[in-house]
């Protein structure tokens, strides 16, 4: 096959302004994931992924050896008779390509050199090793030395056309005309310089003497001759540059050596530009292309800013980085041919920087954990592009090896193995040619489903980086076709983390019997049965099981009947239906398996139940099992069932169910945190576990009570980081609790659980201080008196007793006095009907029937009860759930007066327009990514003063995200008549949400409502991309807060399905910076936007960091940062900039 690189660098001025502000190519592409359809079994099993990606490079041996060499029972020795003998074949061909293997080794080598402790936990050193030694010998084979001085070098061994016109495994290949050795004198300059790299780094990392002494002399040769025209290599890895090669090698020589020789070649390259063989190489304007077999720079960038530890050094490779590793939802797409290896190279360098967080001020993890998922086949295909790893594994690689087959004629027409087939264990196949993952398993598909050595390469840091992180997944002790003794499999003590949703962390009992009797119940049940909403999962046996449950709220019922299949031919199964009621209350069941695997097992529900159950199947295993509903209620016949009742032992405690994320400090520092419900607990204590060598932690754990209530602690760390905190829930807790570690930072903190009631509660041994604040972190409390407050909710689907499905939203009603649902139906329908449900130790329903108005628009207002539950679901029962979208619930904390539901009028100092406008923000342009309207347009009237406005937006992304932006207007001032808030930042954890501006009294005062005057809202980023704005609501001074609201009721006690969710919304708002600088602010210098008195480079990345959404500039910053003559800072300015550094332009500010 031909391989092709990834194009000329462009890097020269202006051009290079795109790649350095947005961080895309022609190539990228990024399409948000539908749903994902594939157990999330592997999805994050890096101690796994990390032992088979290796093994792909035992079955790509080369040599006389590779029989005794090789961990593959069906590999043996080909190509004894090769000049230089060894190494590796380069894909799924048998060339030996000198760039791609230079490459490889070392990448694969720095993955070692920062993820060492990965290989040594999970007992695959030996293994790396043996391999990056066969490189660094095929390398120095390939090295003639007089002295220390290179006289030729092979840089090829194999006729590579000719090669790939022949398909037959190696062992079999004897055509010694396809095998040449092609060396040189004078040229090759980049794979000498690689070939260095790989064995200055092998020297770092196992200690080979000889590994450096042949290191320093191909860099020698290298930076000697400056020559890269091997016509031989042409129509398969043509390389457009040596210099970062040469600056690649130099870097690891210098951590080699500290000898500033090559510090000095190093830095010379990072702050050089038009250099090299293309005459565009160099890093001055920053980095400029993804790691890979062509281009080193990021990796060099990388080397420079750790040996450094400069900001401008790290602002570089963040720069590049951040406008690549921009969303976790979608798959990152470089090229369509591999694209799986760039994207896994890109997570290696990622992570490599997010170690060094410290100083780059950057965490890549998440990104990259998502990245990784989809390659492990959380995608919307069900494909694991790893070979081997999985059951959804792809399995016919492009590989002459592992195919089977013996000829072109054999496999023609084919997409499968020959019966003589491998598995190529731990290939990483080129993946999907675009991130909607257009994809086929073929043998005979070479763009999609080759491999080769430097597609591996990344995968392997990143599978390191990431188990260094997460410390998820464990080494398997046998794997398919693979024999030998030199790998050690030894498991490690590691830790699984089962998740059905990035975000939470599902800990559950241990499935143990202890003290067990059995009994015999009979209780009566009533008629009808109803189908339970149920949330299935998986969790982790006391043996290391995966066991299949599912969740669900009682709701009154007595009885609860759950249907599974096996898949088995298992004529028995057994389980537990498991309830919280101060204490675990477990009954276990074991079943006769019925025809087609079939089961049933009834469960009498206890009076004391708690919030939900849990019927758990506890054999056979997760991946055997099908839940296919759970039904209350079912029979009027008495239930009479066999089970084993098992208590709680004492003092044992229960593992809370935690939600985990992050929360911005006010020091602007990244603070994990883990929240939970306390279900009457006493006490709770929080397990993490801290990456640094520090001695203490701190944090706190709070609660909303009205006000906030925030305990904080101290804790001494233990062995291996380990922290224990523990907490006295108070009597007056509200329905959350939050445990936040404040230091170290989010980034070197892994939360591993939280325990309720494990202990006495009078004596925690945690240095705990409790004070009452207001939250600065979290937007989950109630709004002031007089206020309103648009709620988080939950949307999803339950089925009405006809059958129908019914749309509903979920949400906590915080304090508020009334909610208002506000809604959209896609019918002609001229009435809509619903009702607002809690439970309040029964089920209360409130029912609503409203006049649909103008454009399918609904509201209905619901009067909270003073009894109300932890949550309220507001349902709408007509029409159904495909003709309705809800758009948001607004929670009203003024007093409400029962009477006739209406929709409620926008006016009173109110105004809501509805906009649905949908939005792309890639597509905003880069100069101005402020939206606006008139305010009269938006129903505010003259003589109003405006004292908040409020935009609600929904997406149908996962959620909204992170918005980072700011509030215009119009104003009556002159010389500007524009005024605009401070950079604001919002995380919406949720598909709907409002982001609000309180305006204060100043600036309200001198806003422009009438003679065309605008409201401008500004995106300067938003984690979805797409998003739909779908009203603006504007408050005034006419506004009272009254909320008056009139509701005729019909409350029924009702049976209904009920399930609970949880988000955070997290809000922080910087005072210290603006988008836009005050009218009296004048640029000082302009192109000066670190004012430090002088325009360079460093102006031109801090600049681009400015556009890319990292960091905020002042007022003078911004003022000086406007190099371009039209309106605002953006992508013109960068531009501008850069063209003047290099003399295009030799005044500022410049037309762009």
């Amino acid at each position: 096959m031909k391989k092709l690189g990834l194009g000329k660098r462009v890097l020269a001025c202006a051009a290079s302004a795109a790649t350095l502000l947005t961080g895309t190519t022609a190539l990228s592409g990024l399409t948000t994931l539908g749903s994902m359809a594939a157990s999330a079994a592997s999805y994050d099993n890096y101690a796994k992924l990390l032992q088979y990606s290796m093994y792909f490079y035992d079955g790509n041996m080369c040599g006389s050896d590779v029989g005794s060499a090789s961990q593959f029972d069906w590999r043996d020795n080909c190509h004894g008779s090769d000049e230089v003998d060894g190494g590796f074949h380069d894909a799924g061909d048998h060339v030996k390509f000198g760039l791609p293997a230079g490459y490889t080794a070392s990448t694969l080598g720095w993955g070692y050199y920062e993820f060492k402790d990965s290989y040594d936990a999970l007992g695959q050193t030996a293994h790396l090793q043996a391999l990056t030694d066969r490189f660094c010998d095929f390398f120095k084979a390939s090295t003639k030395l007089s002295g220390d001085t290179v006289t030729s070098f092979c840089y090829q061994v194999g006729v590579g056309q000719a090669d790939h016109d022949v398909w037959c495994s190696p062992e079999s290949q004897n055509d010694q005309s396809l095998r040449t050795a092609y060396w040189t004198s004078d040229d090759a300059s980049d794979i000498a310089a690689e070939y260095a790299a790989a064995l200055a780094v092998n020297y770092i990392n196992f200690g080979n003497a000889e590994d450096l002494k042949y290191a320093k002399a191909l860099y020698n040769y290298s930076i000697k001759t400056n020559k890269a025209n091997c016509p031989e290599a042409e129509n398969f890895y043509r390389s457009y540059d040596y210099y970062d090669d040469q600056a690649w090698a130099a870097g690891w020589l210098y951590l080699a050596t500290k000898d500033s020789t090559y510090s000095s070649f190093l830095d010379k390259f990072m702050n050089d530009s038009n250099a090299g063989k293309s005459g565009q190489s160099g890093c001055k304007w920053g980095v400029y292309s993804n790691m890979c077999w062509n281009n080193v720079s990021l990796g060099a960038a990388i080397l420079q800013s750790e040996i450094t530890g400069d900001a401008m050094d790290w602002a570089k490779v963040t720069t590049y980085l951040n406008g690549k590793c921009t969303s976790e939802s979608t798959y990152y797409c470089e090229s369509d041919w591999g694209s799986a290896r760039y994207n896994t190279a890109l997570q290696m360098a990622a992570l490599a920087t997010t170690k060094y967080s410290a100083k780059s001020g950057m965490d890549y993890s998440s990104w990259c954990k998502a990245q990784m998922g989809m390659i492990l086949g959380n995608n919307p295909k069900n494909v694991n592009f790893v070979v081997g790893m999985d059951s959804n594994s792809a399995k016919y690689p492009h590989h002459r090896a592992a195919s089977g087959y013996q000829s072109f004629d054999e496999m023609k027409g084919r997409t499968d193995y020959s019966s003589n087939g491998h598995t190529l264990v731990g290939a990483l196949v080129g993946g999907p040619a675009d991130s909607n993952f257009t994809y086929t398993d073929s043998v005979n598909d070479y763009q999609a489903n080759e491999v080769a050595l430097d597609y591996n390469a990344g995968l392997v840091g990143a599978a390191a980086g990431l188990y260094s992180i997460y410390k998820t997944g464990s080494v398997d002790s046998s794997i398919e076709g693979v024999s030998g003794s030199i790998v050690t499999t030894t498991k490690a003590t590691t830790t699984t983390t089962i998740t059905n949703k990035p975000v939470t962390t599902t800990t559950t009992q241990a499935t143990t019997k202890q003290n067990i009797t059995t009994t015999t119940i009979t209780t009566a049940a009533p008629s009808g049965g109803k189908t339970a909403n149920i949330t299935t999962g998986t969790q982790t046996g006391t043996a290391g099981d995966k066991q299949m449950y599912a969740e669900f709220a009682p709701n009154g019922a007595k009885t609860a009947t759950l249907y599974y299949k096996v898949k088995t031919s298992d004529t028995n199964s057994s389980g537990a239906f498991g309830t919280w009621i101060g204490s675990w209350e477990q009954e276990d069941f074991d079943v006769t398996v019925g025809a087609n695997g079939e089961c049933k097992v009834s469960y009498n529900i206890p009076s004391n139940v708690g919030a939900t159950v849990k019927a758990m199947i506890f054999y056979p295993d997760a991946s055997s099992v099908e839940i296919e509903k759970v039904v209350l209620d079912e029979s009027s016949t008495p239930v009479t069932t066999t089970v084993a009742t098992s208590g709680n032992t004492s003092g044992g405690g229960k593992n809370a169910n935690i939600t985990t994320g992050t929360q911005t400090g006010t020091a602007g520092d990244k603070q994990l945190y883990a929240e939970f419900a306390p279900n009457g607990a006493k006490t709770a204590t929080l397990y993490y576990t801290i990456s640094t060598k520090d001695t203490n932690s701190s944090g706190a754990f709070g609660t909303w009570t009205g006000s906030w209530e925030q305990t904080d602690f101290d804790v001494t760390v233990g062995a291996n980081g380990q922290c224990k905190a523990t907490y006295n829930i108070p009597s007056n807790v509200g329905q959350t609790v939050k445990a936040m570690v404040f230091y170290p930072d989010a980034s070197s903190v892994k939360i591993d659980k939280v325990v309720l009631d494990e202990g006495s509660s009078s004596n925690p041994t945690t240095n705990a201080t409790t004070t009452k604040q207001n939250p600065t972190t979290t937007a989950t409390t109630a709004a002031a008196g007089g206020d309103d407050k648009t709620a988080n909710i939950t949307t999803g689907t339950q089925t009405g007793t006809a059958g129908d499905k019914q749309l509903y939203a979920e949400f906590a009603p915080n304090g508020a006095k009334s909610a208002t649902l506000y809604y959209t139906i896609s019918t002609k329908d001229t009435n809509s009907s619903g009702a607002f449900g809690t439970w309040t130790g029964s089920w209360e329903q409130t029912d609503f029937e409203v006049n649909v108005g103008s454009n399918g628009q609904c509201t209905a207002d619901y009067v909270i009860p003073s009894n109300v539950g932890q949550t309220v679901k507001a349902m709408v029962f007509y029409p159904d759930a495909s003709s309705v979208k809800i758009d948001k619930v607004v929670l009203h904390y003024g007093n409400v007066t029962p009477g006739t539901t209406t929709a409620k009028p926008s006016s009173g100092g109110k105004y809501t327009k509805d906009i649905n406008k949908a939005i792309v923000y890639d597509e905003l342009p880069a100069s101005d990514k402020m939206l606006g309207w008139k305010w009269s347009d938006l129903g505010v009237p003259a003589g109003e003063k405006v004292t908040k406005v409020e935009i609600n937006l929904s997406t149908s992304k996962k959620q909204i995200g992170k918005w980072q932006g700011a509030f215009g207007s119009s104003t009556s001032v002159a010389p500007d008549y524009w005024t605009q808030s401070e950079d604001m930042e919002q995380t919406i954890s949720g598909k709907t949400g409002s982001i609000v501006w309180d305006v204060d009294s100043a600036t309200s005062a001198i806003i422009q409502t009438q003679y065309g005057g605008e409201l401008k809202f500004g995106v300067w980023w938003i984690d979805c991309n797409k998003f739909t704005i779908d009203s603006i609501t504007v408050y005034t001074d006419a506004y009272n807060g009254s909320g008056q609201i009139t509701t005729t009721v019909s409350t029924t006690k009702a049976t209904t399905n009920k399930t609970t969710a949880s988000t955070t919304t997290t809000t922080k708002q910087t005072t210290t910076a603006t988008n836009g600088p005050k009218p009296s602010v004048k640029a000082s210098l302009y192109g000066d936007v670190n004012l430090d008195g002088r325009v360079d480079i460093t102006d031109a990345v801090l600049l681009n960091k400015k556009v890319a959404g990292v960091v905020i500039l002042n007022d003078q910053q911004y003022a000086n940062a406007d190099c371009c003559t039209d309106d605002g800072v953006g992508q013109a300015d960068s531009t501008v900039l850069l063209q003047f550094l290099v003399s295009i332009v030799r005044t500022l500010p410049a037309e762009g």
